[in-house]
């Protein structure tokens, strides 16, 4: 029987009005005159209970819940403030969370929330699954309808009624407690007694009802998924406006085998802080959230790289730079080559001599220090020679001038290889600088001169 508006409660608390109703108990909002603060009041049913022992069972569990949530102290948590019994009815006294439940909001939202929104209410309810999971407490109720937002956008999880100790040495399960549980959101393990739950079970929970807030559609069971899996449909095929990122992270979180999904809250939270930024990701946007679940888990502070316009702003920054470094160092060598040749470059050059000599011949050639490979000394003799000789050659502080040495070493020209050849007869008048030899006759006697 419903307790009515105005009744007094333990002598204390005043009933204004039903808040809800389960198989387990309802809950009520009442005013607390001693501290002057409104609250949320759960009772606890028993009449439901097939037996008296699963009753007994019933009121050990609501105990608890009140001792769990009373030694928890989250911003997303309700606080305990008082458990008493009265008539037999055992009663949990927590605060009063202002506000909807999520699932009040779908039925005015059918086609779900915006992702950014959802996703900011799923980090808050992973922070707060971190925190009840680290002290060994698991939900196992997680559904749109125990989430609360309040007016200034904070999200609350609330009815622990099927929270229980985490043991990692006994991680059992009361059998009294398996199946039960929303269809829509429950992991398979919670319908085996030969199976026990763990924080996992909450991380399948959370997913569907992540995948609840996005399409505005509650997933099918786990159950019928097992035996109908052609009837699951993906996010994306309810409601395409969903990143493919996010609908990786809600398909790991339901995995139906429980070692292939998140092993921590944590790990779904990073997941899903990288699915929220896709520019962090390959441009296909397609990639692998279990690797960089597991990289943000160890370096959760990653500064986003810049955007594709500015990086093209950059590149194309380098590159005129690179182009104007070019155009300086081809401008710098031509006006160090037309000035001086004091430079000490090392190049290889063919030299083609004409000599005019009857023996060997050694001879001071001038260069010029123009690139050019090909250069014609003058040396005096009366034979014509022409050698070509491949070297290679420093220049010297003094421009112009190589200086021939044995050996062909670096900046020296060999000396020119020894000929002797005949002089062969010339028409040409006795060049002054080599006169004839008086010893030989002349072949020839002078013309006289008409003149």
């Amino acid at each position: 029987m419903d307790l009515p508006t105005g009744h007094i409660l333990h002598d204390r608390f005043r009933i204004i009005r039903l808040l809800g109703k389960g198989g387990m108990g309802s809950v009520y909002y009442a005013h607390d005159p001693v501290l002057d603060r409104y609250v949320a009041i759960k009772q606890m049913l028993t009449t439901q209970a097939p037996t008296e022992h699963a009753a007994e069972q019933m009121r050990k569990q609501f105990l608890r819940e009140a001792q769990t949530l009373a030694a928890l102290h989250h911003p997303n948590l309700p606080r305990v403030t008082d458990y008493f019994i009265d008539h037999d009815l055992h009663y949990l006294v927590m605060d009063y969370i202002e506000g909807q439940s999520l699932l009040d909001m779908l039925l005015t939202n059918k086609h779900g929330f915006p992702e950014a929104l959802a996703l900011t209410w799923a980090d808050q309810l992973l922070s707060a699954l971190e925190y009840i999971h680290a002290k060994n407490v698991i939900h196992r109720d997680i559904k749109p309808a125990n989430i609360r937002r309040t007016t200034d956008g904070r999200i609350f999880l609330v009815d622990f009624g099927l929270a229980k100790p985490y043991d990692l040495n006994d991680p059992r399960t009361m059998t009294m407690f398996h199946g039960i549980g929303t269809p829509e959101y429950a992991p398979p393990e919670q319908y085996d007694p030969g199976v026990h739950t763990d924080q996992r079970s909450d991380i399948y929970a959370l997913g569907a009802t992540l995948y609840h807030l996005l399409t505005g559609q509650a997933p099918i069971s786990v159950t019928r998924r097992t035996s109908e899996p052609s009837a699951f449909r993906l996010p994306r095929q309810t409601k395409a406006e969903i990143s493919p990122e996010v609908e990786l992270v809600i398909l790991r979180a339901m995995e139906i085998e429980r070692a292939k999904r998140f092993a921590t809250a944590a790990d779904m939270r990073a997941a899903l802080h990288l699915a929220h930024q896709p520019y962090l990701v390959d441009a296909t946007r397609t990639t692998d959230l279990t690797a960089l679940a597991a990289a943000a888990a160890v370096t959760p502070a990653v500064v986003p790289r810049p955007d594709r316009r500015r990086r093209a702003l950059v590149l194309i920054g380098v590159l005129i730079l690179l182009f104007l470094g070019v155009l300086s160092g081809v401008a710098f060598q031509a006006s160090t080559n037309s000035v001086t040749s004091a430079s000490t470059p090392t190049t290889t050059a063919s030299f083609t001599a004409t000599s005019t000599a009857t023996a060997t011949s050694t001879a001071t050639a001038t260069s010029t220090a123009t690139p050019t490979p090909t250069s014609t000394p003058t040396i005096s003799g009366t034979t014509t020679l022409t050698t070509t000789l491949s070297l290679t050659r420093t220049r010297t502080s003094t421009p112009g001038i190589v200086t021939p040495q044995s050996g062909g070493g670096s900046g020296q020209v060999a000396p020119a290889p020894t000929r002797t050849k005949k002089p062969l007869p010339t028409a040409k008048p006795p060049n002054p600088t080599n006169p004839p030899n008086p010893n030989k006759p002349p072949t020839k006697p002078p013309k006289p001169s008409n003149k």
